[in-house]
């Protein structure tokens, strides 16, 4: 799906993230993970092509990303950030706005665009909201609700940048349970997360970025095996018997 050649990106000329190199497949769910400041945003605006890039390349289904039209790699790639304003719309037309990469200049929307809406809706359990406004939602709700934007959309990825922050435990969860299915439908999603447990249990492939660089990428088991991010974050990581990974703070040295 995306296939990052010795990228370099940054701002202002002053690279953050130098010659990355990664591949990122459909079907699997990648983490962006690493200390505060690193960079993680930064490569995920590159990859949905709201930064550009200061050296190497980034293929989007064996295509340069520079190649494609505007609203061709919107009918490809769907990007959540981390904030954006809170429209005083109902929750149908925001979804709707998903579709609007395939309208045309009279903007209206054809059957199969409304049956776009419908379906994407459904698939995240948001329908029952379609009337109201999105202001009236929990933080919870509207994440649900953007992602059935994304989905409508019809991309075969999805880029997300910490969504599960500011939301309470239970809808981080059920965030990220909604994601990994999207990955078992044939979605390549690609998120940062600031939680290093839930990276490791939610994700194919982690990308562990630190000092500039690529410190890691791999499954999480072969980074837990090789002590990866206790050495970036400086903590001990520990996997319980059920499998699912915690952090703990690292022994002081003496």
């Amino acid at each position: 799906m995306f296939e990052l050649q010795h990228v370099t990106v940054g701002y202002g000329g002053a690279p953050v993230l130098q010659d990355l190199s990664f591949a990122v497949r459909p079907g699997q769910v990648t983490a962006l993970v690493g200390p505060n400041g690193c960079g993680k945003t930064t490569l995920l605006k590159a990859m949905a092509r709201q930064l550009p890039l200061a050296g190497g390349q980034i293929l989007l289904q064996g295509r340069p990303l520079a190649a494609y039209g505007r609203k061709e790699l919107a009918r490809t790639v769907a990007f959540m950030p981390q904030t954006r304003p809170v429209p005083g719309i109902t929750v149908r037309a925001l979804v709707g706005h998903g579709r609007f990469p395939y309208l045309g200049f009279s903007r209206q929307m054809t059957a199969a665009d409304r049956a776009a809406v419908e379906q994407a809706m459904q698939q995240t359990d948001v329908a029952r909201w379609a009337g109201r406004d999105v202001r009236e939602l929990s933080g919870g709700e509207r994440q649900r609700v953007y992602l059935a934007m994304a989905l409508a959309q019809g991309g075969a990825a999805i880029l997300l940048d910490e969504p599960a922050a500011y939301l309470d435990v239970s809808a981080q969860f059920e965030l990220l349970e909604r994601l990994r299915a999207l990955a078992a439908q044939g979605h390549a999603v690609v998120l940062v997360l600031h939680d290093l447990a839930q990276a490791l249990q939610y994700s194919d492939r982690v990308a562990v970025l630190a000092r500039g660089g690529l410190a890691a990428f791999d499954a999480p088991q072969a980074l837990f095996a090789a002590g990866v991010l206790d050495k970036v974050f400086g903590v001990t990581l520990c996997r319980a018997p059920d499998g699912v990974y915690y952090p703990r703070r690292a022994a002081q040295r003496r």
